[in-house]
């Protein structure tokens, strides 16, 4: 991975583990709940749970501007239609 990144102090990796669901993966958590964030450094650590590490890098990768992913089409692909409209209608300013 990124071994040239600072290790997360051991609060900061709870906290990870406590917001991303990594049961799931990366694209269904970015097709569920991108539009919740507006920036993250979670990308900026390396982890004791290498899983964990993985999963948060690949979702970055997913975020990214220059991403190869479109989060509308995993939306259609992970989540039902009344799913995508409750979305919307919370990312309505």
């Amino acid at each position: 991975m990124k071994n040239d990144l600072p290790l997360a102090d051991l609060s900061f990796e709870e906290y990870a583990q406590s917001i991303f669901d990594i049961s799931i993966s990366p694209e269904e958590w970015a097709a569920k709940f991108s539009h919740k964030i507006g920036c993250s450094s979670f990308d900026e650590y390396c982890y004791r749970n290498k899983k964990l590490e993985k999963w948060i890098y690949k979702l970055h990768r997913i975020l990214s501007i220059n991403s190869k992913y479109d989060i509308d089409s995993l939306r259609k692909k992970y989540l039902t239609e009344n799913e995508i409209e409750e979305i919307k209608k919370d990312s309505e300013f």
